[in-house]
């Protein structure tokens, strides 16, 4: 056999290498792939932000509690109380066991503390916290000692100031917290003993400051009062609480201009202030502007309707200016309100009172009815039924004999009214209190003082209280 062969060709030829490039793509991308890995168990952050703008998501990043406290910081010398306090409940949400932000906050809550909305009650647990942290720590003594006195317990306060005082003797804090607490206790002479040391050694703290002026205030040292009160609002005039007890003084002292000019401050920087709405309200009254007055209460309910004294005051002046179907629904609102509340629990009655007088002359006279069928002789018996309540409810109480008299007056008039013959002749309700029981004694200082006008009455209406200035 014959075998063809080609002897240009070799027969061994050389052996094609093989390629790696597959082989090496697959390391390369195993390569990244534990890379990619490492990245999003250390930093999630960076692969969620990255997808965010994959997607076109835009993320506001959360800032440092650092950064929230100074801003807050910023806030406070500006007088913006809510806001400064805003941003330090968002440090202590970051960073929950950080004292300096736990005090800073309870601090901002009490100033802002307004006896309804509970921030005596948070700063104290607030102040539970940081000694739990560190009981060392006199903020925390400080800031449950001035809770306290918020709340109105004095003399649970001046035991805890005093074991801070005990850690850190010139911390100006618990100096102040401890003036405040003397207040309360009726020991003014040491309440502005610690209110000078709390200036002393804090000589740039506004609220070493307040509490010495408010010594003075509750001591009854009027023109120093306003002295030291004028001296707070230079260290700090964006802090607003003392401008309400200057406010009061100023009155108290026939400066009426200047106390409506402090409000005014109020106002400039917190607009829907009711308190300040309420409080100039009263000093507009007190100079005879009856219309701006009345505005200024309106305007104080509608800011804030669940604000007592102001539906109180607003009634006050309705009343006086005998429009009786608002005047009821200004004092209905604050017994709704406050059930215990014995100025608005009594004035409702008279003002059932006299809008049973309206009905009986519009309704029964003109018609020639008998009173028996008048509808007067129901609206009558309403406000009997309420004049009734708040004398059993004054019996129990001190101090209230104003109220007693203008009570008995009122059902004494029903009694005797032609409008109200279905329930003439009725006997006053009384009640004696059993030997047990007694009357419980207000603490002296709350977080806002406040002066109180006895009330003067007229012919007029009963009760007319023109020139009260309480609520």
């Amino acid at each position: 056999m014959r075998i063809n062969r080609n002897y240009q060709t070799p027969i061994f030829r050389k052996r094609k290498e093989k390629s790696h490039v597959w082989r090496n793509l697959f390391f390369l991308l195993l390569l990244m792939a534990s890379v990619g890995i490492f990245i999003l168990r250390q930093r999630p952050d960076m692969v969620e932000d990255a997808t965010n703008r994959l997607l076109g998501i835009e993320i506001t990043p959360t800032p440092a509690p650092s950064s929230l406290a100074i801003q807050a910081q910023e806030l406070f010398w500006e007088g913006k109380l809510d806001n400064a306090a805003a941003l330090m409940a968002e440090a202590v949400e970051i960073d929950p066991n950080n004292i300096s932000y736990l005090y800073e906050y309870g601090m901002l809550l009490i100033d802002l503390d307004d006896g309804r909305n509970g921030n005596a009650n948070q700063a104290i647990d607030l102040a539970r916290q940081i000694i739990q942290i560190n009981p060392n720590d006199p903020r925390g003594y400080a800031l449950r000692a001035r809770g306290l006195v918020w709340i109105g317990n004095s003399a649970g306060a001046i035991p805890v100031a005093q074991a801070g005082l005990d850690i850190a003797p010139q911390f100006a804090p618990l100096h102040a917290a401890m003036s405040r607490a003397y207040i309360g206790a009726g020991r003014l002479r040491e309440a502005q003993e610690e209110g000078i040391q709390a200036i002393e050694f804090a000589p740039s703290d506004v609220r070493s400051y307040w509490a010495y002026a408010s010594s003075l205030f509750f001591s009854g040292a009027r023109d120093e009062a306003i002295i030291e009160y004028e001296r707070t609002t230079s260290v700090h005039s964006g802090f607003l609480p003392p401008y309400f007890e200057l406010a009061l003084l100023y009155l108290a002292s026939n400066r009426d201009q200047e106390a409506i000019d402090t409000y005014d401050r109020i106002l400039g920087v917190q607009p829907s202030n009711a308190r300040a709405l309420l409080r100039q309200c009263e000093a507009y009254r007190k100079i005879g502007q009856f219309e701006r007055a009345l505005g200024l209460c309106r305007d104080s309910v509608q800011t804030d309707p669940e604000f007592v004294p102001a539906q109180y005051r607003y009634g006050i002046l309705l009343y006086n200016d005998f429009d009786f179907n608002q005047a009821r629904d200004a004092f209905q609102a604050c017994v709704e309100l406050d059930s215990g509340n014995l100025e608005c629990t009594y004035r409702l009655g008279l003002t059932y009172y006299y809008l049973a007088q309206d009905d009986y002359r519009i309704n029964c006279e003109s018609q020639r009815l008998s009173p028996l069928d008048c509808t007067s002789t129901e609206t009558c018996q309403m406000g009997w039924a309420l004049l009734e309540d708040s004398l059993i409810m004054a019996q129990t109480r001190d101090n209230v004999e104003a109220d007693i008299d203008i009570i008995r007056e009122g059902l004494g008039a029903i009694s005797a009214d032609p409008a109200c013959a279905g329930i003439s002749g009725r006997p006053f309700p009384t009640r004696t209190l059993p030997p047990d029981v007694t009357a419980t004694e207000t603490p002296l200082v709350t977080a806002s003082p406040t002066a109180t006008i006895p009330p003067t009455h007229t012919p007029d209406v009963i009760g007319d209280d023109m020139d009260d200035m309480g609520g």
